[in-house]
């Protein structure tokens, strides 16, 4: 399960930030080592605004290895399409409107997710936490774009901006060690195209799971475990939201961090709770019900401890599973069971610092 999240959660990085990779040469001029913040956070904007249809090259880190897809891209005025080209995936479109990311098979099949895509990619976390140069031009499907290097807690990151639009045709990601995480490089471009077509009513997925936005107290209020608070992360990675994912199989609750451009990721999850472990007509649980089942979780756990906790006493030391180390595409993860609760940590961060989100994390 984890191994297939961290690969989804890779794939809408990648889709969300553009789509990656080529092998092109550079051609460094003058105006190298200037200050470039105020240009990456122009490009940023440029990814949602500007209008452009073209060919891109997607390179991906996973765990067999750098894999290739190339693509149809279309996007403008905070929306794209995009139709694979190569690969497993060949055939398939993947379409955003605002918040709303739906895929179409090619056997007709929609899929949707519903508020991926709200990119982690934040001006003011820029400002903050990356250190951006410019280093001279470079040819990007056969235009002079500004080449521009950054650094900041989750890695390396490098963009070719198009010197007439502002818009980034190439983007590449590496994490802390400076290992290649994604790249991208649009072979060509065509900047006279209008938007994509404005859909009226995005479509609704055939028994997919559904993400949406929520506070801590909501998401405590709508599952039957136990949600912990990430009580640290590293500095300069903030809190960009909760998100409630729900599903007939299984309910995922998320915190997601960014440090401006990378997230990283908490998970938590019910500890019985599998893929495939409920039919696809399961009924959900309301409110009370929810409410009473993570009373018993904790009723449960103090039993087996046999030392009830009185009010407003300090908590008792969790009961705890043997910490996991996880290999993932584009960022490993870690993860521990606490009580009835799987909390997964997935993000470019350190092994010991993923421990130490672990170790920190905040009961109710």
């Amino acid at each position: 399960m984890t191994r297939r999240l961290l690969t989804v959660l890779t794939a809408i990085a990648a889709v969300t930030a553009v789509l990656l990779a080529a092998w092109l040469t550079l051609r460094l001029t003058s105006g190298e080592g200037e200050d470039a913040s105020e240009l990456v956070r122009s490009a940023r904007a440029a990814l949602d605004t500007v209008a452009v249809r073209g060919t891109v090259l997607t390179t991906v880190r996973t765990l067999d290895g750098e894999r290739e897809v190339r693509a149809l891209m279309h996007r403008g005025e905070g929306r794209f399409t995009m139709r694979i080209l190569s690969g497993p995936g060949e055939g398939t479109q993947v379409r955003r409107q605002g918040e709303a990311v739906w895929i179409e098979g090619r056997e007709g099949r929609v899929g949707r997710r519903s508020e991926i895509g709200v990119g982690e990619l934040d001006s003011d976390l820029l400002a903050r936490n990356w250190d951006f140069v410019s280093e001279g031009t470079r040819r990007v499907a056969g235009r002079v774009t500004t080449l521009v290097r950054g650094a900041g807690p989750g890695g390396g990151l490098t963009l070719a901006v198009d010197r007439e639009t502002g818009f980034p045709l190439h983007i590449s990601r590496t994490d802390p060690r400076g290992r290649l995480v994604s790249e991208t490089t649009w072979l060509d471009a065509d900047f006279s195209v209008q938007p994509p077509a404005l859909v009226t009513a995005p479509p609704e997925a055939e028994g997919g799971p559904r993400r949406r936005s929520v506070t801590l107290a909501e998401a405590r209020a709508a599952v039957g475990f136990v949600v912990y608070e990430p009580g640290w992360v590293p500095e300069g990675w903030e809190l960009h939201g909760w998100y409630l994912q729900e599903s007939p199989r299984m309910t995922l609750v998320q915190a997601r961090f960014s440090d401006g451009i990378r997230p990283l990721v908490v998970i938590q999850r019910e500890a019985g709770q599998e893929p495939g472990s409920a039919g696809a007509g399961a009924e959900r649980l309301g409110g009370e019900q929810r409410r009473e089942r993570s009373g018993v979780h904790r009723q449960r756990d103090e039993e087996a401890r046999g030392r009830p906790r009185e009010s407003g006493s300090q908590p008792h030391e969790r009961p705890q599973r043997p910490l996991e180390h996880l290999r993932g595409t584009g960022a490993d993860a870690s993860r521990r069971q606490m009580d009835g609760t799987v909390v997964v940590v997935i993000g470019p961060l350190s092994r010991e610092e993923r421990e130490r989100v672990l170790d920190a994390m905040k009961a109710p």
